[in-house]
Parts: structure tokens; sequence; C-alpha cells
């Protein structure tokens, strides 16, 4: 692997393991916090997804690489996953059924995450031209800098497809 494959990797596991613990924080959160912890995760997935949404899927998906197929597996499993979110909305932070459906996220976004390691961006770096790379690279980069700087105006919107196409474009522009 050269050093933007590495980078990416690396870049991508890093964010996978992120979102892993900001999962364990709203679990864990007292139910007066959990809502702000959950907000706090649904702002840096959304942007974690729309950098990957952009640079990763879609490439895949528009150049016929050998990732194409996973790729849109993984835009699939995106959106179960922003309804499950956007369900979540309608309980209160207190209700059994509100921590019992985070955790049924929890699970699923670890089984996304590891098709996505595993499957989909081995393929997609074993074939994607360096540029792509780069970009995916570069963009995964600024979800971090972009979160950590002011997350909560880069994923505007009420739903989780608001939040990402919102994200999209913040990423894109940076």
């Amino acid at each position: 692997m050269n050093q933007s494959e590495l980078d990416v990797t690396a870049l991508i596991a890093a964010q996978h393991g992120r979102i892993r613990a900001l999962f364990h924080t709203a679990m864990e959160a007292e139910p007066a916090d959990r809502a702000a912890s959950v907000d706090v995760l649904r702002r840096y997935l959304a942007l974690h997804e729309a950098a990957e949404r952009v640079a990763l899927h879609g490439v895949g998906r528009a150049r016929g690489l050998s990732s194409a197929d996973e790729a849109a597996r993984r835009v699939i499993e995106e959106d179960e996953l922003a309804t499950g979110f956007d369900h979540l909305a309608g309980f209160s932070p207190d209700d059994p059924f509100f921590v019992h459906q985070l955790g049924l996220l929890e699970e699923a976004v670890g089984f996304h995450a590891e098709d996505e390691e595993s499957k989909e961006l081995p393929a997609f770096l074993a074939t994607a031209p360096s540029g792509d790379i780069d970009r995916l690279a570069s963009m995964l980069a600024r979800v971090d800098a972009t979160f950590l700087a002011d997350g909560s105006a880069a994923v505007a919107g009420s739903t989780m497809a608001e939040q990402v196409a919102a994200a999209a474009d913040v990423l894109r522009e940076g």
C-alpha cells in the first residue's frame, strides 16, 4: 500500500472507532444527557457518512470500480440507519425503547463499518485512480476538522438525510 492508501485506511478505522466511542457515551449517558449525546453522535456520523458517500461510495459506483456492488450495499444500509436515527426522535431519551433502538443502531453501524473496512475499502483501493484515493483521504481528514470546528453548523437539517446532505456540501466546499 502507498501512503495515501494507508492514510485512508487509518482515517476510516479511526473514525469508525470514534463512532463506536460516541455510541458508548450515548448508551451510558444519564437520561437527562442522552439526547445531547445522541445529537453529537448524529452530527459526527452525518459528516463521516457524507465524506464516504461523496468520495468512496459515489466514486466507486460512478466509475464502475470493483467496489461498486459493495458501495451500493453501504448506501442502502446508511439509508436504513438514517431512518432508524430519525425514528428515535419520536421517543423520550428515558424511554426504554429509545435505549433499545439506540443499541440496535449501534450494532447495525458496527456491522456496516466492518463490511466497509473489510470489503468495500480494499476493493476501492485496489482499483481507484490515485487522485480518487487522495480525494477520499482529504475528505475524511476534513470530517474531524469540521466537527471540531463547528459540527453543528455543518449538519443542519431535521432528518439524518438532510444532515448528511448538508455535511456533504460543507465537505465539498472545504
